[in-house]
């Protein structure tokens, strides 16, 4: 089996890598971190304008409707320069939950935005009782009349305080993989607050904490307590892109 990189990966590979020797050298990566968001709305845009953050998004959602290993080829070289932003949080974790939950609608009104960086969409999943199975998912979202009243906190969520929404996993029941319900959120719907973990190098995460704040039903993407297998198909999919991505550092 022929692994060796398409001849369009590998052009793929040397432009993303002429890009970020321009756009990312050592000191800017310094000055970025240190910044007081760890974010550069500059380098964001240039990213989203050559197509990488909707790489995984299929055409028909503005997206670029590239493979995996398309996906890939840009990861590891953005792993070797450092370059920290919401490209895997917002245009792989959310942008695969939405595509793999939502209705034919919600694709529509919400992914084009999140492939064209106009948006970013933060994907809020870990919680103080640290795990990666749908038993570990507390964060309570009560239904009340036709609207859901959220509570909780959620624990190191990458760019939450850049991001315009959060793809909240929720329990609506039980405890198992049974009751997770994903919610689109606005990051500044009331009772909703972040808080900027500090200490930490490349990624910035956050706590978000949610005293009951009320959304919609429109809110819920895809079908109440039917959303576990889209999660688990996003983090699968993004957890190997992630160690593409630490192998281009290592």
């Amino acid at each position: 089996m022929d692994l060796s990189l398409t001849e369009t990966q590998a052009l793929l590979k040397d432009a993303t890598t002429s890009f970020m020797e321009t756009e990312l050298p050592k000191q800017r990566v310094r000055e970025v971190d240190e910044s007081p968001t760890g974010f550069n709305q500059d380098l964001w845009q240039k990213m989203s304008d050559l197509g990488w953050v909707g790489m995984g998004v299929p055409e028909e959602y503005g997206g670029g409707g590239n493979s995996l290993t398309d996906i890939a080829v840009v990861q590891e070289v953005l792993g070797y320069y450092a370059c920290s932003s919401p490209f895997l949080d917002s245009g792989v974790l959310s942008a695969t939950a939405i595509l793999e939950a939502g209705s034919d609608a919600q694709k529509s009104a919400v992914l084009p935005a999140l492939a064209k960086g106009q948006q970013i969409c933060a994907f809020a999943f870990t919680e103080p009782e640290y795990g990666w199975g749908s038993s570990a998912v507390q964060l309570k979202a009560t239904q009340s009349g036709s609207n859901y009243s959220l509570s909780g906190t959620k624990m190191f969520v990458p760019w939450a305080h850049v991001a315009d929404q959060i793809l909240v996993v929720a329990r609506t029941s039980g405890d198992s993989d049974e009751g997770i319900t994903l919610f689109l959120v606005d990051k500044n719907a009331k009772g909703l607050s972040t808080r900027l973990h500090s200490g930490w190098i490349g990624d910035k995460v956050c706590q978000v904490d949610f005293d009951n704040v009320e959304v919609s039903a429109d809110s819920v993407v895809g079908q109440v307590g039917g959303a576990w297998p889209a999660v688990s198909a996003a983090i699968d999919r993004a957890t190997a892109l992630l160690a593409v991505y630490m192998a281009g550092g290592a």
